[in-house]
């Protein structure tokens, strides 16, 4: 891995709540010299960023091959790319997309001799995981990637999230619109524990780049521990 003030960030579902947010903070970070963002289209916010470096292509099926011809080594690799069973029309595209697609990009990084793997998962549990073939995917996702045995891998596991997602595109779903309403309505109440508790976005990407430089083997940092450390870390 580079030096800490020299990191080189592979950025896969940047265009989303928490993937946008990473982005941004990276951008702002003494410890990254690049960002690398690899997306299905552009993203304006993104323009005046001169470390943020869009890789554009419609078509995921190439973008394996984009990493692997990416004229530099990556040092870590950041996924928030996900999608919900309703936008991508069926459970068995939402797996493609959730577990095969990050499972490909995260395995071409680790080429490109990534050795940190930062991913976005779920609050979850062995009962729920039983139960909803949702949390059984996340914990899958998880598991996979495990698999890889990456010199480091930090895995996040939020609760439902507080934040505004119309700002990042206009076609957001009702369950989406729902599950953030939810969010804000438990968010830092007795109720939030009980649905996995509830955080706002940037508070699970204050705790990724708290950790970004960390090199535990594994980390799983969990929705009310990301909920400590950002309130810990706004105190200093």
């Amino acid at each position: 891995m580079s030096s800490f003030t020299d990191l080189k960030v592979l950025v896969i579902g940047g265009t989303g709540l928490l993937g946008s947010n990473f982005v941004c903070q990276c951008s702002q970070s003494s410890k990254v010299s690049k960002v690398i963002v690899l997306a299905r289209r552009s993203f304006p916010k993104f323009a005046n960023m001169s470390k943020v470096e869009m890789i554009v292509n419609k078509d995921t099926s190439q973008w394996s091959n984009l990493i692997y011809d990416y004229p530099e080594d990556i040092d870590v690799i950041f996924s928030s790319l996900s999608t919900t069973r309703g936008d991508a029309k069926g459970f068995a595209n939402q797996k493609q997309i959730d577990l095969d697609l990050n499972m490909e990009l995260i395995k071409a990084a680790q080429v490109k001799k990534a050795s940190k793997v930062i991913i976005v998962t779920s609050f979850n549990n062995a009962l729920i995981s039983r139960i909803f073939p949702y949390f059984s995917l996340k914990k899958t996702i998880e598991n996979s990637i495990l698999s890889l045995n990456y010199s480091s891998t930090l895995i996040l596991r939020p609760g439902p999230l507080v934040g505004d997602r119309t700002c990042l595109k206009s076609d957001v779903s009702f369950a989406s619109k729902l599950s953030s309403e939810i969010a804000a309505w438990t968010y830092n109440t007795p109720c939030s524990s009980l649905l996995g508790f509830s955080i706002k976005d940037d508070e699970v990407i204050n705790s990724a780049m708290y950790y970004l430089d960390n090199q535990d083997h594994v980390k799983i940092v969990t929705s009310e521990e990301m909920f400590g450390l950002s309130a810990a870390m706004e105190g200093i």
